[in-house]
């Protein structure tokens, strides 16, 4: 495509320091003008309030009164589960750096670590594709209407997904350069991420498939992510065993959570659906950047590192969405990871329609205009759906009321 290589060699002139600098400034500017005021304070941003406010006071021995009282708890039990370590002490942090414990200062930490998922989807982007289309991927990450209300949340999920592209950049890095060191970050951010929120556990088999593909294709040792995830797992059996007093109380919380789920009024009603549940939510948030995604998976290609760069991302995304299908409740924020890897397919897609016209004009002329549109159609959504309609929880029926389809 004409048009994608003349762009491409007048980017790729600019030094990495420099797009990376408007990335970040792009992404401060977008979240900082995402977070106003909104009204915090639902049942789970109040409980890791408490979580943290226990922490803050009573260390470690109160986090473990809080997982002993658990299951007797009415109150608690509704919530998360207090083995989210991690979220509870950068919480901790985030409340002594910025003054008093409020849901607010912990909607902070969400709009930081949604800082930090743009920028490292950056550098996961150009891992895989070139830096033009990197730095326009990352620029709609910083745009996700999805995104940007999950980043003004006091809840886990932005600082979820922060490990999440993190933990598939470090692995992509070690796949590039065979440097052990990169193996050692994965299996850092690995657990960072199941320390901040057990379903990290679910994106296992992903990573295991994954490695040994690229034991079969291009000759990786698939055994020490293996390793890597076998140590994880045993670290946090024993973190949390610790803190639940002994490993059989630890799997009793964990099932009787589960089976609570099913309990639970709001997840009955609202957290639950069909195995499509997800896509639905997805093209009812970003409707546009989801069809064009489409368009750019099934786009063809003369570069087979770009078709094989395209095949990973269709397969972390329809991974991740099988296996989450799988969990005992269905909420499109769990799945913050898969709206970021959507966004490098949209931007082919975006490059695949405007290689249709003829003249190089009309191509950049198509291709200016149609990024334009999507970038709108984004910022519409959000104001749209998460400011006008103020919806709180991104569940289908809210979806379906915020987009007009019913009053």
């Amino acid at each position: 495509m004409k048009t994608r290589h003349f762009i491409n060699v007048g980017f790729e002139n600019i030094p990495f320091k420099y797009s990376l600098l408007i990335i970040v400034l792009l992404t401060v500017v977008i979240r900082i003008f995402a977070f106003r005021p909104v009204v915090l304070g639902f049942h789970d941003e109040i409980l890791y309030g408490y979580f943290v406010k226990t922490f803050i006071g009573n260390g470690f021995a109160g986090i473990q009164a809080i997982v002993n009282n658990y299951e007797t708890d009415a109150i608690l039990n509704n919530g998360p589960l207090p083995f989210r370590i991690l979220y509870i002490i950068f919480g901790a942090i985030m409340c002594k750096i910025f003054g008093p414990l409020t849901v607010y200062n912990l909607a902070l930490l969400s709009c930081i670590s949604g800082m930090g998922v743009v920028i490292l989807s950056y550098l996961l982007f150009k891992c895989w594709f070139s830096p033009l289309i990197a730095f326009l991927s990352s620029i709609l990450v910083a745009l996700s209407p999805l995104a940007m209300a999950l980043s003004k949340r006091a809840l886990a999920d932005s600082f979820f997904t922060l490990f999440i592209i993190a933990s598939i950049y470090f692995y992509q890095k070690y796949l590039m350069t065979k440097k052990n060191r990169y193996y050692f970050y994965f299996g850092l951010t690995i657990m960072f991420g199941i320390l901040t929120k057990e379903t990290m556990i679910a994106l296992f088999p992903i990573f295991i498939i994954i490695a040994f593909y690229q034991k079969t294709e291009n000759n990786v040792n698939a055994w020490p992510m293996a390793l890597v995830l076998s140590i994880v797992s045993v670290v946090y059996f024993l973190i949390c065993s610790t803190l639940s007093g002994g490993c059989g109380k630890f799997l009793e919380i964990s099932f009787f959570y589960s089976n609570m789920q099913s309990l639970i009024e709001f997840a009955v009603k609202n957290q639950k659906g069909p195995w499509f549940k997800y896509f639905i939510d997805l093209m009812l948030i970003s409707p546009i950047t989801c069809i064009l995604a489409i368009v750019g998976f099934m786009s063809r290609t003369n570069n087979n590192k770009n078709k094989e760069d395209k095949n990973t991302i269709g397969f972390y995304i329809i991974a991740g969405l099988g296996i989450f299908t799988l969990m005992p409740i269905l909420n499109v924020r769990f799945v913050l990871f898969v709206d970021i890897l959507v966004r490098p397919l949209t931007i082919l897609g975006i490059f695949c329609i405007a290689s249709k016209t003829r003249s190089i004009k009309f191509k950049c002329a198509a291709l200016v205009a149609i990024i334009l549109l999507v970038f709108g159609v984004e910022i519409y959504q959000y104001y749209r759906i998460f400011i006008k309609a103020d919806v709180y929880d991104p569940v289908t029926a809210n979806l379906i009321c915020a987009n007009g389809f019913v009053n």
